[in-house]
């Protein structure tokens, strides 16, 4: 038990506990800077001294160094989702696109991540050009849902990795749409998009 607790606990905490707090309690700042106030990061470090690493290696969640990557790809060969594509590739061939290929771009979006939580302001000034693609208007489908992730729907994981809706639209027909009452919540909240 204590060898899964060291493998699972850090992302855990660093995606859950931190990162999903900090986006609700620190909204403003993060819509502005694309990372939680210095005395937020401060708290939460103190609060889980243990996870330091996996904190820091993260950002807090809104991103990750190499080590953080490297760590989020290691942590696949333990969950289950790209065993689920492999395993029931040989009935199902089209498993490995519902299963294995958003898995495999999970880690990837963290590279991008924080700037879906930027406000529109703050996302025009500050996104380089290799992620210019996230003002478009699939883009802005992209900060939507990952808002709707976060605030109204966070039992859908999938919702901001590129092309992952569709894929998994195709199969299950669970992906939700962005409606009036989520743009609306996005506007109380200053993270409007265009």
């Amino acid at each position: 038990m204590k060898f899964c607790n060291s493998i699972f606990h850090p992302f855990y905490v660093q995606h859950w506990l931190a990162h999903h707090k900090h986006v609700v309690i620190d909204t403003k700042h993060i819509g502005e800077h694309g990372k939680c106030s210095e005395h937020l990061r401060l708290k939460t470090l103190q609060q889980y001294p243990k996870n330091t690493k996996a904190l820091l290696n993260s950002s807090m969640g809104m991103g990750a160094n190499i080590s953080g990557l490297i760590y989020q790809y290691a942590l696949l060969v333990f969950t289950p989702l790209p065993y689920c594509g492999l395993v029931f590739w040989y009935d199902k061939p089209w498993s490995l696109l519902t299963y294995l290929l958003p898995s495999l771009l999970l880690p990837l979006s963290t590279i991008y991540h924080k700037y879906l939580h930027m406000s529109d302001v703050s996302r025009r000034k500050k996104i380089p050009w290799c992620f210019r693609w996230l003002l478009s208007d699939a883009g802005d489908q992209v900060v939507k849902k990952h808002f709707m992730h976060h605030y109204m729907n966070n039992d859908r994981n999938w919702n901001f990795i590129v092309f992952a809706d569709t894929i998994t639209d195709l199969f299950d027909s669970t992906n939700l749409e962005p409606d009036d009452r989520t743009i609306e919540y996005m506007k109380k909240l200053g993270l409007e998009t265009e």
